[in-house]
């Protein structure tokens, strides 16, 4: 499965740029690995995988029987997004 251009959320500091895929998965945080940020918990939860690491993490979850659903990046994901990542940038957590 390949994300489409328009699924792509960027963060960006100083010169880093990371292209990020929204997706929910049912596997644990366990299966997550190359830069995967956590931003929900629970048995579904909302992860942002780096693009370039997107087929390996989708198969990681997949190996494990996991689903792993890109989620469309929409305005209003976009503003829950930003905020997610402030949130862990000031160290709060759910």
């Amino acid at each position: 499965m390949e994300a489409a251009k328009t699924d792509t959320f960027k963060i960006s500091i100083g010169d880093t740029e990371q292209n990020y895929i929204l997706c929910t998965t049912t596997a644990p945080k366990s299966y997550d690995g190359f830069g995967t940020i956590e931003l929900t918990t629970g048995a579904v939860r909302n992860v942002l995988i780096q693009e370039k690491h997107f087929t390996w993490q989708s198969s990681r979850y997949y190996s494990g029987l996991k689903s792993c659903n890109i989620k469309e990046i929409d305005k209003h994901i976009n503003r829950y997004l930003t905020g997610k990542m402030f949130e862990r940038i000031a160290g709060k957590t759910e």
